[in-house]
């Protein structure tokens, strides 16, 4: 008896020692922080990975999905190389400058429109290259971490990435031996669906509804995000209906500041300005129609502890008492967009017959 004992511990030190150190691939370029909270080692695993600026975060649904707790087990998160992040911004930086029409690509100057240059209009074999090779080592380091191969079936990114740069991730990932479930464009998430699927509130009952109401057809159902990212600070308002999230168009629903992105600034040097920028984004929202529908107030963000801490006090106290329920800051900050990633890719291995015709959603957060 006494030597069974001995093996379960041995066996536990074991487990918790590989699960807490540094995965090695190319340690030069790549460092994998693991999370030991892994269990059901025998059950099938469904992974959900975000693109996130700084880092990609890898977050695993096991047969826990399953059950009625419907736990979600984080696995890793990986610092991607300088290459990764630069190529991320540029997706986004080029998002914001470059305009579709008549299936001609052009540039925003001033108030007008110029035609695009060629290194406007698609991406390079190289750049593809990136993103699978960054998706490859996160699937090295979950299988590591779980000790059998995963299923990549869910992946989200930032938000503001316009066709273009969606149609260069989409073929950089889907079809390819790195992801082979990746077939559908329903499993490429925005970040503002993922981050409200972290969450679930994508049923009726979550928004506070009767299980058989029409989000659809229904009133506004608004979420106000504030997500702290390498690239900035930035707060929107959505409206969630049940397949998507709608971006609203009003001039309050919307405000980045690049000058406090993370890769700008020390988050301990602009909490002030943080403070101010939230402040008067719930100010101002408070004061429109749009304050009777809001739902939920969702908080993620790249930024260390002490500054997401930070956050989510002064998040706290610019709300209005009535909303301070709807706040949503439980989850690790950092693994928001990974949650809501593996909650789609569980929808699409428990069901997915109701994505056969489903191959555009009318949505702008897919």
């Amino acid at each position: 008896m006494s030597m069974m004992w001995t093996l379960r511990w041995l066996l536990l030190w074991v487990t918790l020692a590989l699960a807490m150190d540094d995965y090695r691939m190319d340690d030069s370029v790549y460092k994998i922080v693991l999370d030991a909270n892994i269990r059901n080692p025998c059950l099938p695993t469904a992974l959900g990975v975000n693109f996130g600026f700084k880092y990609m975060q890898s977050q695993t649904s096991t047969a826990a999905y399953y059950t009625a707790s419907n736990e979600s087990i984080t696995v890793a998160k990986l610092e991607a190389p300088a290459d990764y992040q630069k190529h991320m911004e540029s997706l986004v930086t080029d998002s914001q400058k470059r305009v579709v029409r008549f299936q001609k690509v052009f540039l925003r100057e001033g108030d007008g429109l110029i035609p695009a240059p060629k290194e406007y209009q698609g991406y390079s074999k190289n750049d593809s290259m990136i993103l699978s090779d960054t998706l490859r080592h996160m699937t090295g380091a979950a299988n590591h971490t779980l000790g059998r191969p995963v299923r990549i079936s869910a992946v989200s990114l930032p938000s503001d990435l316009d066709t273009i740069s969606r149609d260069h991730v989409l073929t950089a990932l889907t079809g390819t031996d790195v992801a082979p479930e990746l077939t559908h464009p329903g499993q490429l998430l925005g970040f503002l669906n993922a981050a409200r699927l972290a969450y679930s509130l994508d049923t009726p009952e979550s928004l506070g509804y009767p299980p058989d109401f029409d989000l659809m057809h229904g009133p506004l159902n608004i979420a106000v995000y504030i997500d702290y990212n390498g690239y900035s600070l930035d707060l929107w308002t959505a409206d969630l209906t049940e397949l998507g999230v709608d971006t609203l168009e009003h001039e309050h629903s919307y405000a980045r500041y690049p000058d406090l992105g993370l890769w700008r600034v020390d988050p301990a040097d602009s909490e002030s300005r943080v403070s101010q920028v939230i402040h008067n984004f719930i100010s101002n929202l408070k004061k429109t129609d749009d304050a009777q529908h809001v739902r939920a107030v969702i908080v993620s963000g790249e930024a260390p502890l002490p500054a997401m801490n930070s956050l989510r006090s002064i998040v706290s106290q610019a709300l209005p008492m009535e909303w301070i329920p709807m706040l949503r800051d439980q989850l690790d900050p950092a693994y928001v967009a990974a949650i809501g990633s593996a909650h789609r890719a569980r929808k699409f291995i428990q069901n997915p017959e109701i994505w056969a015709d489903d191959y555009d959603h009318p949505h702008d957060e897919l």
